[in-house]
Formats: C-alpha cells, structure tokens, sequence
C-alpha cells in the first residue's frame, strides 16, 4: 500500500476495471501496519488466520515473490546477502526471505502438524519446483504448483479461479494453474508443473534418489565420465542468473538426468541403469500435469531458454562452478538431506 503497511483482503471483485472494489476497514480489509513477508510468523498468522475464519471444502495457499530454488537459513541481520537469489518470499525492506527449511517448519505447524494439510500448495516464483522444497512440505499439502525456472509476473489468478468451487477436485484445480499459467504466457520461455508430494508418491521418490545416490558413489571409479556427460547434457534451469541455461547452473531436471545417465552408461553397469530406471519411473507418478514452452526472455531477447527437457522437478547437482550454496546442503536445512544420501553424494561421493 502506498504507506507500506501490510493488508488483508477478502477479494471483492467487480467487473469495472477502471476502480477498485468497494473495501471496509474490518470488515473485508484489515491494516496490519508493517509486516515482514520474510519471516516465518507472518506466514504462519496469516493461514492460520485464514483457516480459523473461513471454512472451505479445499483450502489452496498461493505464496508470490520472487523466487530461487531451495535456500539455507541466512540471519540477513548477520550482514550475510548470499540468500538474494535463492528462497521465496523475499522482503525489501527487511532483506528476509523464507528459506526451505523455515517454510516447512511454517507450514508444519500451521497444518495442525500436518493433521489438517493444505489440499494445494502454489509457490508463485522462480525456480521452487525443486525436490528439496517439495520434501520439505510432503506433509503439508497433497500437490504443490511450482516452477522450474524463471516465473513471470503474469498472475492470472481470474484465470486461476474460473469455475472453481468446491465441487472441483484439488488435482484439476493444480492442473488448471498449470494449464492457464502456459495459456496467459504465449511466446515466453516458460515452465510450470503439478507435483503429488503426499508420502505415497513422493515418497518412492526420495527413495529413488537415494538408492541412485549411493549407486553412483559406489561406481564412480568407472562412470564418474559419464555422469560428468549426463551432466553436461542435461535439462539445466539458471541456477546463477547470468540468464544463460548451460553449465555451470546447478538446477537439472531430475527425470531427464537419470533418463540421460541410463543411456550413458555401458550396459555392465546394472545397478546404475535399476536405480536410473526406478528413479524415472517414480518420477512419472508424481508429476501430474506439466507445461513447458521455449523462448526468448524479455530481458535477454538475443538468448533463446530451451526447455525441451523440463520434466516438473529439479535437483541441486553442483558438478559445474556453481558450488556456492554445496556447504549449506546439510542435513541441519533439508529434510532430504536427512532422509537421504544425495547430500553425501554431492559433499564425499562425487568430491572425494
């Protein structure tokens, strides 16, 4: 707002697009004074807020801002900025974001420990559709919207809401954003995706991952070429922001990885090929709607993003130069961390 105070609204639309709605203070609008959309209770006061005063069938959470992948827990008032590019809802005035951690710690708590889950969770920025902040929240909501790389500002949520009520199931509603986010975005390089992340399909996911985890670092004395290869070939999405979608970005495409390494590698080496295999195929059950389009970006129009091989989900793989974030993927700030051994490949396995 012009006094840079926060605002609750319940949305009043009208069909006048020349004025504002008609808003009461207290009543359909409520002045919060300065709030820091950085910080954690924000988030937590407004769902709960939300929940406790209107009853749905479904609830939906949509968080907008800027965006950049999964993010460690960086005290801004310690003078640290490496957070400026990754996390989600970052907060000028305060230098805040959130980061994975500190949104599944949120939405953990605001879900009655994750008793009463959100039925869609929709991270409306940058680069969130990655498989450490899909863990992060596997509780907390039954299928998460995100993107894998950039998300433009075109926030089409009219388009978002058409037809919906509470007779509209929560997948054809994650699939409608899906599908009209690419519709309302003709001619940009764009991606957008539905992902199941309750247990029983993101579940086999993190145990793909792990079994692929520790299949390469028991092999990498013979296929360390080869993943160096599916590397390099692999769906990238801009890790860095130097606008260019080539290594050294540490965002791939998860599926497209192990559909690369299974083709790359000798076919002696079984294991790799089981896990590469069991990987993709439970990849294919959680992603359940995705849209991607290639493209000139408007802040780049010499530079063409190719997308041909987004697949819904990301993984942070810092074989290239981007390695800045490597010394915070720990298990102290990613529950996939802790549940697998993909950290352990990133830090001993591929770095011994």
């Amino acid at each position: 707002t012009p006094d840079d105070h926060t605002r609750r609204y319940r949305v009043r639309p009208d069909l006048n697009p020349y004025r504002m709605a008609p808003y009461v203070e207290g009543v359909d609008t409520w002045d919060l004074a300065e709030r820091n959309m950085g910080q954690g209770q924000t988030l937590y006061d407004f769902i709960t807020w939300a929940r406790g005063r209107y009853d749905s069938t479904y609830d939906a959470l949509s968080i907008i801002g800027h965006g950049g992948g999964w993010s460690p827990t960086l005290d801004p008032a310690l003078g640290y900025d490496a957070y400026l590019p990754t996390g989600i809802a970052w907060d000028d005035s305060s230098g805040d974001y959130l980061s994975t951690r500190e949104l599944g710690q949120v939405l953990h708590w605001a879900t009655d420990e994750q008793r009463d889950p959100l039925d869609v969770l929709f991270l409306d920025a940058s680069a969130m559709a990655m498989l450490e902040n899909a863990y992060e929240v596997r509780d907390s909501a039954h299928f998460l919207v995100a993107s894998q790389g950039a998300a433009w500002a075109r926030f089409a949520y009219d388009r978002y809401l058409a037809g919906v009520d509470d007779t509209v199931a929560p997948l054809d509603f994650a699939t409608q954003i899906v599908e009209e986010y690419a519709a309302s975005l003709e001619g940009y390089p764009l991606t957008m995706g539905a992902i199941a992340i309750d247990l029983t399909s993101l579940g086999p996911v993190a145990r793909a991952v792990d079994d692929l985890a520790v299949t390469l670092s028991d092999t990498l004395t013979t296929t360390r070429p080869y993943v160096a290869e599916a590397y390099t070939v692999t769906q990238k999405f801009d890790s860095n922001w130097d606008l260019e979608i080539a290594p050294p970005d540490a965002y791939l495409d998860l599926y497209n990885f192990a559909h690369r390494l299974y083709h790359l590698v000798p076919p002696t080496q079984t294991q790799v090929l089981s896990a590469t295999h069991a990987l993709t195929q439970a990849l294919s059950e959680a992603v359940v709607a995705e849209i991607h389009h290639n493209g000139h970006p408007w802040m780049a129009p010499a530079v063409t993003w190719v997308f041909s091989g987004a697949h819904g989900l990301s993984v942070y793989l810092p074989l290239g130069e981007d390695t800045w974030l490597r010394d915070y993927y720990r298990p102290t700030e990613l529950a996939l961390a802790a549940d697998t051994r993909w950290d352990e490949f990133i830090h001993d396995g591929w770095y011994a």
